[in-house]
């Protein structure tokens, strides 16, 4: 039987949401600004006031100020949330049921040319007031670049997850998006740097065991930052400074696009298969919008055709 939603807010579906799921903190974060977001959007605070029609009207609101693909992440948050207060009887139905998402378009995927990735590299080394040690900057820069690996995978990195002697990184549940672990090698590209990060790491520590550790434990090299390992604000905050400095936009994100678009653009035939596992695709099919055709080649392709003339 439905039980009276009349006090049942959005906040206490929230609290109830959460203590019957085991999310990441990161998709903790992401349930709570959107809860928010709706009721701020609307001004409604009541499971009950959430009716199709000003549901729609949010959505309208959120194409207009944002995209289709902020719509549909609001969408795939509050649809799940909902399908949880009907199972619980807090609602007789979900509403998101009857307002969609809206088809998002593909974009090219945005890089960065090699060139300007060098330029970054002399820019953090340059502006070392600014990026405070360098080196351990350069550290997060590479490793990004070179694995192609999630923000959210280096932020959850331990000394325990790196084998220098097998030369390969662990990949935990932690970080993962698709909540699955796996290992990948570690590319000869920041090998050095993720060596001489953790020579520094055992100096500043001392003889203590290092292995449940932070491997970016940026406090311990900078002591203007608080907290045990590098954050998501710190890390974002290094993106948006180095942007600034060198002119190139540049995110953790931005650099797993350009490592995968550089793979899947290598060689005639490249590895596609390998690439899906590396950044860790539960399907080929999103490795496979990083490739693009080769414009020579979709020239002499074209240029096959002939017409005869008198």
């Amino acid at each position: 039987m439905t039980k009276n939603v009349e006090d049942i807010s959005f906040d206490y579906l929230l609290r109830a949401y959460l203590e019957n799921r085991v999310l990441r903190p990161s998709s903790e974060r992401n349930y709570r600004q959107i809860t928010s977001a709706i009721q701020k959007d609307l001004r409604i605070n009541y499971l009950q006031e959430a009716t199709k029609k000003r549901i729609l009207k949010w959505r309208k609101e959120v194409l207009e100020r944002s995209s289709a693909i902020t719509w549909n992440n609001y969408h795939t948050h509050m649809r799940a949330l909902f399908n949880f207060a009907v199972e619980e009887h807090f609602l007789g139905e979900n509403v998101f049921l009857q307002v969609g998402k809206v088809q998002a378009p593909k974009l090219k995927k945005k890089t960065i040319d090699l060139s300007s990735l060098e330029l970054m590299l002399k820019t953090i080394r340059f502006h070392q007031d600014k990026f405070d040690p360098p080196w351990f900057w350069v550290a997060v820069f590479k490793t990004l670049f070179f694995t192609g690996m999630r923000q959210q995978q280096l932020l959850s990195l331990k000394w325990s997850d790196i084998d220098f002697d097998k030369r390969q990184i662990f990949l935990s549940l932690e970080g993962s998006k698709t909540h699955r672990e796996w290992t990948i090698p570690m590319p000869d590209g920041c090998y050095g740097e993720l060596w001489e990060l953790k020579q520094q790491t055992l100096m500043h520590q001392g003889p203590i065991k290092i292995d449940n550790h932070p491997v970016f434990h940026l406090q311990i090299f900078n002591s203007r930052f608080s907290g045990f390992g590098l954050t998501r604000h710190q890390i974002e905050g290094f993106f948006k400074k180095l942007t600034k400095l060198s002119g190139v936009p540049v995110s953790a994100h931005r650099l797993r696009h350009t490592m995968a678009t550089l793979m899947a653009q290598s060689g005639a035939n490249p590895d596609l298969k390998s690439l899906q596992f590396i950044l860790g695709h539960t399907d080929i099919r999103m490795t496979m919008e990083y490739v693009e055709p080769n414009q020579e080649h979709l020239r002499n392709f074209i240029n096959q055709l002939k017409l005869e003339t008198s």
